[in-house]
């Protein structure tokens, strides 16, 4: 709970995606009295039903641009011990690129998965909606998903023509066969490209709820630092209105919840996914 009170957030799905990351910040647990000392630190586990104590050193060596990888949740490492028991999901995997879609011949399915809304230099969104809609034109496929539960954000001036080449395809933009997976990550111009699919189009919502309003105050400048302590800012100073006025919701409720499990991750399983193979059958 005292984490709690230094975490933004827009609902109390953010906070469910954010505590987790304020959890590996030692100043931070240091500055709540959560721990004495920010270079080590003792967490407790729980493991098949056994509480086990664990003593953590911090690496005061960190590679990369380390505050934007913890602000967006990106930073890993290839060395670090993953426990999935089986594969990584697909959802898990090429978070690094914008937009990629996969074909499930099994059931038929063409999944998008849109994890950022960026720009991939090596195919801008006009071409990949176009490469998207051919292949769902020439091929058996009985429903589009959408994947949004990895896409914090970006430029929410782009995805137009992603957008609109859902919009106009009759063969998938009809009840049942669109289906849109949204979580606690789904946010900023992520949840912009939610709303408007909610607005526009037939699409039944899967998963969590959003980590975001339909209609809320985001960043514009981004993130700086302040003179004298040092400190860095995020500052949220623009209104976007992607919903009617009085949508005074907090987040974008699915259609059908499927809460996240630790169990689920740890067997590398979809649910959300899973549930739509039926729905769509």
């Amino acid at each position: 709970n005292k984490v709690k009170t230094v975490i933004p957030h827009d609902n109390q799905v953010g906070e469910k995606w954010l505590l987790p990351l304020a959890l590996t910040i030692p100043e931070i647990l240091e500055a709540l009295n959560i721990t004495q000392n920010k270079l080590e630190y003792t967490i407790e586990v729980e493991r098949e039903g056994k509480n086990e104590l664990h003593k953590i050193s911090c690496n005061q060596q960190i590679t990369g641009d380390f505050l934007e990888s913890w602000l967006y949740g990106y930073y890993s490492d290839k060395d670090w011990i993953k426990v999935e028991q089986n594969e990584t999901p697909s959802y898990l995997t090429r978070l690094d690129e914008p937009y990629w879609f996969e074909y499930l011949n099994e059931n038929k399915l063409v999944v998008f998965h849109y994890n950022q809304v960026q720009t991939d230099p090596e195919e801008n969104e006009t071409q990949f909606i176009q490469r998207l809609t051919n292949f769902i034109n020439v091929n058996e496929v009985k429903a589009l998903v959408i994947d949004l539960r990895s896409n914090e954000g970006g430029d929410n001036t782009i995805y137009r023509p992603i957008l609109n080449g859902i919009i106009a395809n009759k063969k998938i933009n009809q009840k049942g066969k669109l289906f849109v997976m949204i979580g606690r990550r789904t946010f900023s111009a992520g949840m912009c490209f939610a709303t408007d699919l909610e607005k526009s189009t037939n699409a039944i919502f899967v998963g969590e709820p959003t980590g975001s309003s339909p209609n809320f105050v985001g960043e514009s400048g981004g993130v700086f630092q302040l003179p004298y302590s040092g400190i860095y800012v995020n500052a949220s100073n623009l209104y976007w209105q992607n919903s009617y006025a009085f949508d005074n919701r907090k987040f974008i409720s699915p259609k059908v919840l499927i809460p996240i499990r630790f169990k689920d991750y740890r067997k590398g399983e979809d649910l959300s996914l899973e549930t739509i193979k039926l729905m769509s059958k």
